[in-house]
């Protein structure tokens, strides 16, 4: 990574490096293919350990050794998660996409950065960018949106033009 000066911040000896600092830190993968966060000066805030690493939200990581956990940038495990627990995508909105397989079905839920869930797993699929603040689910074959304070809704009804003379 160069700054505009042309002066190296982050020589180019990783595998990947985050889309983009986070409240000053960055994913970066080794070419062990290992995960830890970067800061702006190139030195580790967490050391390259984990499996899989999604960005900091500016208040937990998603980070994978075995299992999925919450943790902070001191590495303090705010939640843990068990074996069919996968997270999917990045926190948006303090909220992030995750996986639970049960019996080889796999199903998609939203989760917080407490590590509460906001909707169970029960979605076929969950697209990944909120479209200010709705998330388009799909479930039982039939797409709906979903906003926190709201909850499911039901598309078919709420945008029922028949009654727009």
């Amino acid at each position: 990574m160069i700054k505009n000066d042309k002066t190296v911040v982050i020589p180019p000896v990783y595998k990947s490096l985050g889309k983009a600092f986070v409240e000053g830190v960055l994913i970066a993968e080794t070419e062990n293919s290992l995960y830890g966060l970067l800061n702006k000066e190139g030195d580790w805030v967490i050391q390259p350990k984990y499996k899989q690493l999604f960005n900091y939200s500016g208040k937990v990581l998603a980070a994978k050794i075995k299992n999925w956990k919450l943790i902070d940038l001191n590495e303090n495990i705010i939640k843990s998660f068990p074996d069919n627990f996968t997270f999917i995508s990045d926190f948006v909105q303090n909220i992030a996409i995750f996986s639970l397989t049960i019996d080889g079905s796999t199903k998609y839920g939203l989760i917080n950065t407490q590590g509460d869930f906001v909707l169970n797993a029960t979605c076929e699929k969950i697209l990944p960018n909120p479209d200010n603040g709705y998330w388009q689910i799909l479930v039982n074959n039939k797409w709906k949106m979903f906003k926190e304070n709201i909850g499911l809704i039901n598309t078919e009804e709420y945008l029922d033009f028949s009654k727009v003379n």
